[in-house]
């Protein structure tokens, strides 16, 4: 009992507990952040066909429209154009961009 009370009352046990407890906070960050690039990773966009007319971005959304538009503009400048986003109503992740001049 007098260990505990001695300890309580010395600064250096006090500086041990709190390394232990950063060190637990740490690895929990770090295993947050893994978990996370692994869920949101695979979500980027990616260019699935190109040509000199047209380029599919699958995994395009809301969130990163600017990423897919960015990426449809610089398959179409390989053949001096530029993308144009096309719209249609089917929910499947991809995008079609014309390639206009």
């Amino acid at each position: 009992m007098d260990k505990v009370r001695a300890c309580r009352q010395s600064t250096q046990c006090i500086a041990i507990s709190n390394q232990g407890r950063e060190v637990g906070i740490r690895k929990a960050l770090i295993i947050a952040i893994a978990i996370a690039g692994t869920l949101f990773g695979g979500c980027a966009p990616m260019v699935v066909t190109s040509n000199s007319g047209s380029v599919v971005i699958d995994n395009a959304s809301a969130f990163n429209a600017s990423k897919a538009q960015t990426m449809a503009d610089a398959e179409c400048q390989k053949h001096g154009k530029y993308a144009i986003h096309r719209p249609d109503n089917v929910r499947d992740g991809q995008a079609l961009y014309e390639c206009i001049d």
